[in-house]
């Protein structure tokens, strides 16, 4: 009888372990849904028993959600060196490309995102690849580069969610430039441009999204980024939330 017991309880544990047991379709699920943290809890739990490219993707996607990039970098770099033949290969160097992007060392996003164009040159994110370099030399105020990859964009890519983006960049100008507010209502933007006016080289830009329009303030149209950063700096000191585009 004692025996018996302890076969059943040994059976039940095992049952209630593999029922416990998180598959990649939830873990995937959460993410979509924005639940990155228990994505990650759960991508975590299946890494342990069921290695493979998709839960190290998944990983890796997870921790580029919660800025922790460093750790996503490692789960793509897994990718890679794991599975070559793998579907997630070719998307894994786009998404360390972008671990770097996001962390704003723009050199080895720019490294990366040329290696994904030069090894696989039929790739079909190629307009994606060409949006991210243009927007990471634009932040670096490589102002021509950015614009061999927009134009690359509109020529080759003309029906491209990308385009969109690309002519956004365009339209923004060649030059770095300090935001300090959005607003719906005209008239608090105007309030602000007039406090700033007699300081700074203060102006409005009214962009629209959907329904809603938008009043931003910005301030300055800088050729380098420095002359940017100590003109931002010194009006956080005033107490404006300055950021500075690209």
């Amino acid at each position: 009888m004692i025996i018996r017991v302890s076969v059943f309880g040994i059976f039940l544990l095992f049952t209630l372990s593999v029922i416990a047991q998180p598959s990649l379709e939830e873990a995937y699920k959460s993410y979509l849904l924005g639940d990155w943290g228990n994505s990650l809890f759960e991508g975590l739990e299946i890494e342990k028993t069921s290695p493979s490219p998709q839960i190290f993707y998944l990983l890796g996607m997870n921790y580029l959600k919660l800025e922790d990039f460093p750790r996503a970098r490692d789960y793509f770099r897994k990718v890679i060196k794991n599975f070559p033949q793998s579907k997630l290969y070719e998307s894994s160097f786009i998404k360390l490309g972008d671990a770097y992007f996001l962390e704003e060392d723009f050199n080895k996003a720019i490294l990366t995102y040329e290696y994904v164009l030069k090894n696989f040159p039929s790739t079909q994110f190629k307009p994606l690849i060409y949006l991210r370099l243009a927007q990471s030399y634009a932040k670096q105020g490589l102002w021509g580069k950015e614009r061999v990859y927009i134009d690359k964009i509109k020529k080759e890519y003309p029906e491209s969610v990308e385009k969109k983006y690309a002519e956004i960049l365009e339209k923004r100008g060649f030059f770095f430039t300090i935001q300090v507010g959005a607003f719906s209502h005209k008239k608090n933007a105007l309030r602000v441009v007039k406090r700033l006016k007699k300081r700074y080289p203060v102006y409005l830009v009214k962009e629209r999204f959907g329904d809603l329009l938008l009043y931003k303030v910005r301030v300055g149209k800088f050729k380098e980024r420095k002359r940017a950063e100590d003109i931002a700096s010194s009006l956080i000191d005033k107490g404006y939330p300055a950021r500075i585009y690209p």
